[in-house]
């Protein structure tokens, strides 16, 4: 008996470590994918010191504005399954589609707030390539990640690999 709570106590803690360095390698991971987008957009905008000091302060500031919203537009909903409409009412369909304006509205408002701010530190042909910047960066990464799972960049599993992308 005094065994067996040993072993249940080791693979409690074993799991705490786990969970722990799990959580420390996605926080270094993302650590270094930003700085990788930082340089990207720095280099696809050409940005000066000058305007780089000015530029990335109100960038941050956006994207955590940004999240913020996300994260607010998500609150209630149930895990990541997406909603099954044939069991929602009308007027539960009506309200979620209504919310999802109002979220949209809110961000349309975010970006047309930092567009102004924008225009006081960069020239608006560096504002106007700042989007198709952070689309390729995603894309990079997108492609990138799943070439490390086994798919190709266009997210097919290449011949000779299983369904779960393992040899």
């Amino acid at each position: 008996m005094k065994n067996l709570a040993l072993l249940f106590l080791g693979l409690f803690l074993t799991t705490g470590i786990l969970a722990q360095d799990r959580d420390a390698r996605r926080a270094q991971r993302d650590s270094k994918i930003e700085s990788l987008k930082v340089a990207f957009i720095t280099n696809q905008l050409s940005l000066t010191e000058e305007e780089s000091k000015n530029f990335w302060p109100l960038y941050n500031d956006f994207q955590a504005e940004r999240k913020a919203l996300r994260k607010a537009g998500k609150k209630g909903k149930k895990g990541k399954n997406r909603p099954n409409f044939a069991e929602m009412s009308d007027a539960e369909l009506e309200a979620m589609i209504e919310e999802r304006f109002n979220i949209e509205e809110k961000e349309l408002s975010l970006k047309r707030k930092y567009f102004k701010k924008l225009k006081t530190v960069l020239p608006i042909r560096k504002i106007a390539k700042l989007h198709q910047a952070e689309r390729e960066f995603k894309k990079k990464v997108l492609d990138q990640m799943r070439e490390r799972r086994g798919r190709g960049t266009d997210g097919k599993i290449p011949p000779g690999r299983n369904p779960e992308g393992r040899f």
